[in-house]
Parts: structure tokens; sequence; C-alpha cells
């Protein structure tokens, strides 16, 4: 598919088609829980609710790989071995 090569040519309407499939995919997805959870409101807002978590976790600044107790050793010590493990093997 053109759309999803590594290729640079083209890369404003790759951006405009991969953003107009991801907001059709979640319109058709909020059209089709509308549907199936009409008659039940507390299906339909936890829907909602998975939904806005999801947003947050999308944006949030501070990932969970940040909090991990191995990056915060490596952070802290350069000569850590723990750092040491994920850097690549230089030759």
């Amino acid at each position: 598919m053109r759309l999803f090569d590594d290729q640079a040519a083209g890369l404003r309407g790759k951006a405009i088609a991969l953003y107009a499939l991801l907001i059709a995919a979640n319109l058709a997805a909020w059209a089709w829980a509308f549907a199936v959870f009409r008659d039940d409101a507390v299906l339909l807002g936890t829907a909602l609710l998975a939904y806005g978590l999801g947003l947050r976790h999308a944006v949030d600044v501070h990932g969970e790989h940040t909090n991990h107790p191995v990056n915060r050793a490596g952070n802290h010590d350069s000569t850590s071995s723990a750092r040491a493990a994920h850097l690549p093997a230089h030759s």
C-alpha cells in the first residue's frame, strides 16, 4: 500500500489520508456504540469514560517507561549497568 511505504514523496497527502482513515474509523465505532447502547445509558457512559481515559493516556507527557525503576537508576548514573543493558552494543 502506498499509504504506508517509507518514501517521503507525497507525505502531506499520506498524512491527510491517514487522519481521514482514523477519523472515519472513530466515527464508525461511535455510530456502532450509539446504535448498540442507545437503550443502556450505563454502557454508553462506560464507553465514553473508556474513550476519555484512552485519550488522556495517549497525550500523557509522563509515560510509564519514565517511572520505571531501571530507567530512574540509569538516568541518575550514566555508568549504571541497568542503563548499559538498554544501550546497543558498539564494536
